[in-house]
C-alpha cells in the first residue's frame, strides 16, 4: 500500500531525470513505493525522447548534466508542453544565472540537493493541485 498523503500524486506520471544514474533510479523507486507512476533517464536526449513519446505529468529534472543541460531539456519541454509541472533539482548555487532565468517560467520549482522524498512529494502534491501559479508551492526545500 503506498505511504503517501498525498493521493494527488498516486498514478501520477513522472520522469525523473539525473546524469547520476543510480539518483535517477533510486528516486525513481522511492517514488514508486508512495504510488507515483515514476520512470527514470540519466541522459537529458533520452529523456526528451521519452516525454515526447510517453508524456509524464511531471518532471524532477537536475539542473546540470553533460550534453543538453537540465535548463536546456526545460525550455525543449516547454516548446510541446508549456504547463508541465517540472521540478528543478541542484546542487549548485540557487545564484546560477542558468538556473534563476529557469526559475521565472511558470509552473517550475526549485529544490536543492540533498532533496529528501517528502520534499519531493509535497512539490509534487502542489504542483498537481497547483492551476497556473507556481508561488503556490514553495521553491525550495530538503
Amino acid at each position: 500500500m503506498p505511504g503517501t498523503r498525498h493521493a494527488s500524486v498516486l498514478a501520477r506520471r513522472v520522469l525523473v531525470v539525473d546524469d547520476e544514474r543510480h539518483q535517477a533510479a533510486a528516486l525513481a523507486a522511492l517514488l514508486r513505493l508512495e504510488g507515483v507512476a515514476a520512470m527514470s533517464e540519466h541522459v537529458a536526449t533520452a529523456a526528451l525522447a521519452r516525454a515526447l513519446i510517453e508524456p509524464p505529468d511531471a518532471i524532477v529534472l537536475n539542473v546540470k548534466m553533460p550534453g543538453l543541460s537540465g535548463t536546456e531539456l526545460l525550455a525543449a519541454v516547454r516548446e510541446r508542453y508549456p504547463d508541465l509541472p517540472i521540478l528543478l533539482v541542484t546542487g549548485y548555487d540557487a545564484q546560477d544565472p542558468r538556473l534563476v532565468r529557469a526559475l521565472t517560467a511558470r509552473r517550475v520549482w526549485y529544490l536543492a540537493k540533498p532533496v529528501a522524498l517528502p520534499s519531493v512529494i509535497e512539490m509534487l502534491a502542489g504542483a498537481f493541485a497547483d492551476h497556473g501559479s507556481p508561488e503556490a508551492v514553495p521553491r525550495s526545500g530538503v
